[in-house]
């Protein structure tokens, strides 16, 4: 039986591991960019498109993530100025935010991307019905509320294996 002293320094030496691996990437130039402009009252919807249309793989997450289930347009959103005037600036910074966050969680956690899509659009809803005046930045708490799984999958790879394997073995939620 170990001994709370034993609970605390193996506490304490998981706490130093996460803290020694360093940060998640940080998001690129680009991504802080859109979110400048997004945030500054001038800015118009083609401003914002012509910004985001200068990465063309930001482009591309950010029409995948506007055609995902998570919005529900009945027709397919081709171009990035479309997918800009069809949503609100602070769900395209949202969108800009989640496309970079997804990729880093979808490669460490296969099937994270999903669930957080999902989480974020139920926080959406619940957002809507409390009236709240930014369900876009409630939906960005639903979308990242696991991102310490991907962290702790990355800096305690052997342990997190483990958790994971026990909450299979069990059929039990994480």
């Amino acid at each position: 039986m170990s001994t709370n002293t034993e609970t605390e320094d193996r506490t304490g030496a998981i706490r130093a591991r996460i803290e020694q691996s360093g940060n998640l990437p940080t998001l690129p130039t680009v991504i802080v960019r859109v979110m400048e402009i997004v945030d500054d009252p001038k800015t118009t919807g083609k401003q914002l498109g012509d910004e985001i249309a200068r990465d063309q793989v930001l482009s591309a997450k950010v029409l995948k993530l506007v055609n995902s289930g998570f919005y529900g347009f009945p027709q397919p959103i081709s171009t990035v100025s479309h997918a800009v005037t069809m949503v609100s600036f602070g769900a395209v910074k949202s969108l800009v935010v989640s496309a970079s966050v997804l990729e880093i969680m979808d490669q460490a956690l296969p099937g994270l991307w999903q669930h957080s899509l999902a989480c974020a659009r139920t926080c959406v809803f619940i957002a809507e019905l409390g009236e709240e005046t930014s369900p876009e930045e409630i939906s960005v708490i639903g979308l990242l509320h696991d991102l310490s799984k991907v962290v702790l999958c990355q800096t305690l790879d052997a342990e997190f294996g483990m958790v994971k394997c026990r909450v299979d073995k069990l059929d039990m939620l994480f």
